[in-house]
């Protein structure tokens, strides 16, 4: 069978380095979902601002101590995107923790993009993984 259609995998250095990648993703993927909870849509008024933010910045904050464990020279690059990318969303958050108020949908959105690019690095960074996988 040629190699281009066989399974690919990670080499088995790489292993627990996605593995912790992949748990450092869960808090950080929680806290974006409850974000974005904050938008109204057609039968839900959105989440309240405050409390969003709050498990956003604790998505942040878990991440934060998980990163450490999927650090590599084979991502270091996009590790440490991420890293800062984590940073300064916490950041960003934690300057708005204050209260914001008579936001309008639009403003809403603009916020809630602003919280979340920093954290774009991530899917590179799984996309580097897959790259990362060979044939069998």
């Amino acid at each position: 069978m040629s190699p281009w259609f066989g399974r690919r995998q990670l080499p088995e250095a790489l292993v627990p380095v996605l593995e912790a990648f992949h748990l450092a993703v869960v808090p950080l993927e929680e806290g974006k979902d409850a974000l974005v909870g904050v938008v109204p849509q057609a039968r839900y008024p959105g989440r309240p601002f405050p409390e969003a933010l709050e498990a956003f910045v604790l998505g942040m904050e878990a991440t934060e101590r998980l990163m450490p464990a999927w650090r590599a020279p084979a991502v270091e690059e996009l590790w440490r995107a991420c890293d800062e990318g984590v940073r300064k969303a916490r950041g960003r958050a934690d300057r708005l923790a204050e209260g914001v108020s008579g936001l309008s949908f639009e403003g809403l959105l603009e916020l809630v993009q602003e919280l979340l690019d920093p954290l774009e690095p991530f899917e590179r960074a799984e996309e580097r993984f897959n790259d990362l996988r060979v044939p069998r």
